[in-house]
């Protein structure tokens, strides 16, 4: 928590944009293709404290990684995509936050981002949002079902909940490029600019 409140205003940069096939349906519409490249900022901006911090014309940014692509990849193909049609954007915004949250904790805890237990308290304290809008949201997560009970509360004790799986047909991510052939693309053109140096 006191590393969130730390974040800090920091540009960041996809550097490897350019090596990254998308699916054609993706390119067509856009939403898709800007919000999986939104995602991965997102990723980078949270590990800010991982990466140098560069400069360039006086604006300080810092540069996502391949590791940043692969959560990215891993999170759109198992919780993420179905949300982009029926969740109203603060709500889909929300819920992509909650998702690499939970996806951090589970790893801490070498646990699956769909085993992780988690109240509305600890999501409160992860979005540092206000309790009105985190129950707000909740309660349409919930009828939705990309958020289930794991354990209810009894006589107004706390609830514990759990990310459900979202199944998305393996066709929409047709033509994205996956994480290990972008470390090769990546590889070789840092070799090629070797080369030209």
């Amino acid at each position: 928590q006191n590393a969130q409140r730390l974040l800090k205003p920091v540009k960041v940069i996809i550097p490897y944009i350019d090596l990254i096939d998308f699916p054609s349906d993706w390119i067509r519409t856009r939403r898709d293709h800007d919000r999986f490249l939104s995602l991965i900022v997102c990723i980078a901006f949270l590990h800010q404290y991982q990466r140098e911090i560069k400069k360039h014309n006086s604006v300080e940014y810092i540069e996502s990684n391949i590791k940043d692509y692969a959560i990215a990849y891993k999170l759109a193909k198992t919780v993420l995509f179905n949300t982009f049609a029926e969740l109203e954007k603060p709500v889909s915004d929300f819920y992509s936050a909650l998702c690499l949250i939970v996806e951090q904790k589970a790893k801490e805890q070498n646990i699956s981002a769909l085993e992780l237990e988690f109240t509305r308290r600890d999501v409160r304290a992860f979005t540092k949002m206000p309790d009105y809008l985190v129950h707000k949201y909740m309660i349409q997560l919930l009828r939705l079902e990309y958020i289930s009970i794991a354990k209810a509360g009894a006589n107004g004790s706390r609830h514990f909940y759990k990310l459900v799986e979202q199944g998305k047909s393996q066709k929409t991510f047709e033509g994205l490029t996956m994480p290990e052939e972008l470390r090769h693309r990546l590889k070789a053109k840092n070799e090629e600019k070797k080369d030209h140096a």
